[in-house]
């Protein structure tokens, strides 16, 4: 089994070039889908969240609403680390277990999609680099030629 990282900033087309690696088999881990699930309702998290910033976080379903706590962390850098320091081991345990059910399953190529690998040092300095500033089909070239290296043919 392969586990490959897709990193990038804001708009910079990971999720397209996840896609084509989804296309050609691979399964696609949306680590801001998974970091998500560490604040759902009942978790240690949100309850610690509930603790420290009160019911005002939460929409009228009682989840928490992430417009508001936008507002809240992008007025405090203080708040941003002390939910980063929480929310980042978090999903990284969260993601270890979706690996592990792919590994029991068989899955033989896993992409994971985190636009903080390097933020989170989740990385070990990039290998490979795909250019997606060409035409989708350039693009796909390249995650092809990318995965005959692995020995991955699609």
């Amino acid at each position: 089994m392969k586990i490959l990282a897709l990193t990038g900033g804001i708009a910079t087309g990971k999720s397209s070039v996840a896609r084509i690696f989804e296309k050609l088999g691979a399964m696609v881990i949306d680590a801001d889908k998974v970091a998500h699930q560490t604040y759902l309702p009942k978790t240690p998290l949100y309850r610690e969240m509930l603790k420290r910033y009160g019911r005002d976080i939460l929409d009228a379903k009682g989840r928490v609403d992430r417009k508001k706590l936008g507002v809240l962390l992008f007025r405090s850098k203080k708040e941003r680390q002390w939910l980063e320091e929480r929310i980042h081991p978090a999903t990284r345990l969260l993601i270890g277990k979706e690996i592990q059910k792919a590994l029991r399953r068989g899955v033989k190529l896993i992409l994971v999609e985190a636009a903080l690998h390097v933020e989170t040092d989740w990385h070990r300095a990039a290998d490979w680099v795909i250019d997606n500033s060409g035409t989708p089909a350039q693009t796909e070239a390249q995650v092809r030629k990318l995965l005959r290296t692995l020995g991955k043919s699609p």
